[in-house]
């Protein structure tokens, strides 16, 4: 590559295993009741799903006029072979189920608008790097950087991934149907998730497969069937997802954000927000959403801050901002300004500040942010500049960025004065 070409962005990361918070790398301890034993499926389990299963077929009989054409069903050695490579053993509904009716590539309905997949496939794409589910955007430049929690709230554990999150299904969508061994405090194990297209961080399904499989029955026998599915092999049974939805982008405009967030069913599930094109923006409006933890305005005049005090994340696009009022929230550690002149004594006071990028504003004394106790941190060439010539840099960073579109020449000059500037944090100088 010649040296007058441009490359974008430029980055430099002393420590590739480093992770934001609630972002975990695999190798999370095992949950108890996951330990692999070898044992038979609990008969009583069995026996129940048995006869649900049995349900299911007589009310697909009546309905579609012939026998729901199940898929290969699974042994109890074939189940203990994959529990083997997984390294977990799976709740007990769910190997009654691959027992009793096997796969599902008819897509029947067997679980609503989920299908079970090939037991041996899932095991071996869990090994995949990173094993489990998700994971799959936890660099520390990558986007979704802030985890939002699943609703009902504290069902499941606020991870961007989990080793113990199992792709069991799919909806032949893009989307994957995950079983849960390592729920939160008020989950169950065994409980039922969808990650996958369109889906941002996991969701929660049902409290088991055994719940789903009730429900289906329930709603075939009630003929609470979809018109669209009298053709083909799939049941149709309409039963209910606890799916919460809200629009997260708002144009402000003139309007009062007090205006703008009473027009929400409940602001109070509201998580994350983007506000766009705001003349005066006063966020103490946001008293209402007190579970907000990801907060983007953009295009946005004059900002009256003030954040609930679970916000997580911030990016500011705005002429105006006064950044004292955010001295001492308590979780904020992730924040882009852009436009809005920042004073470096008011970074000071943000206690969690782990990520900053100020790569498009002005600071009044861009060498201070050398004090602050960041991880990563992105500036714009000027502003590296200046810590250069000053000597002087954030002491446990393991990642920075040079913003912009600097030519080779200059992202190598710049990459190699941080290396040899900066040592890992984690190695002994």
């Amino acid at each position: 590559m010649l040296s007058g070409q441009f490359i974008e962005p430029a980055s430099v990361v002393w420590d590739p295993d480093y992770r934001y918070r609630n972002h975990p790398l695999p190798g999370m301890p095992r949950p108890a009741a996951a330990e692999p034993t070898g044992r038979p499926t609990d008969p009583e389990l069995l026996a129940a799903i048995s006869g649900l299963v049995d349900e299911f077929t007589t009310q697909y009989l009546r309905i579609k006029g012939r026998p729901p054409r199940f898929g290969e069903r699974a042994t109890e050695a074939g189940l203990a072979a994959a529990e083997t490579r997984i390294g977990a053993r799976l709740p007990e509904d769910i190997r009654a189920l691959y027992q009793v009716a096997g796969t599902d590539p008819n897509e029947i309905g067997l679980l609503g608008r989920w299908s079970l997949t090939c037991l041996d496939s899932n095991a071996e794409e869990y090994g995949y790097d990173p094993i489990g589910v998700g994971g799959h955007e936890d660099g520390v430049f990558d986007s979704d950087r802030v985890v939002l929690e699943a609703e009902p709230a504290r069902h499941v554990r606020r991870l961007s991934r989990s080793d113990w999150w199992i792709v069991i299904g799919s909806d032949y969508s893009g989307g994957n149907l995950v079983v849960d061994l390592d729920p939160g405090p008020r989950g169950n194990p065994g409980q039922l998730l969808e990650e996958g297209r369109g889906i941002d961080h996991v969701q929660y399904v049902a409290e088991s497969a055994t719940s789903v499989l009730t429900a289906v029955v329930a709603a075939a026998r009630e003929n609470r069937i979809e018109p669209r599915a009298a053709d083909g092999d799939w049941l149709g049974a309409i039963i209910d997802e606890p799916h919460t939805s809200y629009q997260r982008s708002q144009v402000v405009g003139d309007r009062d954000l007090a205006d703008v967030l009473a027009e929400y069913p409940d602001p109070t599930l509201v998580q994350e927000l983007y506000l766009h094109k705001a003349t005066t923006l006063d966020l103490t409006a946001l008293a209402a959403t007190p579970r907000l933890r990801s907060l983007l305005i953009s295009r946005a005049d004059l900002v009256r801050l003030w954040l609930p005090p679970l916000v997580e994340g911030l990016t500011l696009t705005a002429g105006e901002a006064d950044l004292s009022a955010l001295a001492g929230h308590p979780a904020l550690w992730d924040l882009t300004i852009t436009r809005a002149p920042v004073r470096a004594a008011d970074l000071t006071a943000i206690p969690a500040l782990t990520r900053l990028d100020l790569s498009g504003t002005e600071v009044d004394d861009i060498t201070a942010v050398a004090d602050l106790d960041l991880r990563v941190l992105i500036l714009n060439p000027a502003q590296w500049e200046r810590l250069r010539l000053a000597g002087r840099l954030p002491t446990r960073l393991v990642a920075a960025r040079l913003s912009g579109k600097p030519t080779t020449g200059e992202a190598h000059a710049w990459a190699t004065w941080l290396r040899e500037t900066h040592h890992d944090p984690n190695t002994a100088p």
